[in-house]
């Protein structure tokens, strides 16, 4: 049984800052956090490293977001994605999408919820109420 501060989370977005950002905050969860830069190098650790968890942005160089989730979907229908964006029309993806601006504590306890299947009664209503969509995987 994996422990849960060795679960395996790959981050891809293309903006440095918000990669270094987001990367310390997902530290918090996980030692074992895999930051990339687009999603040809996202899908590239994915193939490596089966990660337990993806949060990947959608707006990237090399390989879209979306191309990323449909190349991953095609060889695993069941690895956790969250997807943080502003945009929201991505009803058609197997994914958990995040709206921006993001409440990083919400965001924290979405992540754990995605990597542990811990049910979490109130984070469905803490999502609605701050206006950020989760579609259910």
């Amino acid at each position: 049984m994996v422990g849960f501060n060795d679960y395996k989370i790959i981050y891809a977005e293309d903006e440095a800052i918000t990669n270094l950002f987001f990367t310390k905050i997902l530290k918090r969860v996980s030692k074992n956090i895999y930051p990339t830069f687009n999603g040809k190098e996202a899908f590239e650790k994915y193939l490596e490293i089966k990660p337990d968890l993806i949060v990947t942005d959608l707006n990237m160089p090399i390989m879209h977001g979306c191309e990323l989730i449909k190349k991953i979907r095609e060889l695993d229908r069941t690895t956790p994605i969250i997807v943080v964006t502003a945009q929201t029309d991505l009803d058609h993806l197997n994914i958990n999408l995040l709206k921006k601006p993001i409440d990083f504590s919400v965001f924290q306890r979405l992540v754990k919820k995605c990597l542990t299947n811990e049910n979490d009664t109130n984070i469905e209503d803490e999502l609605k109420i701050q206006e950020i969509v989760l579609a259910v995987m």
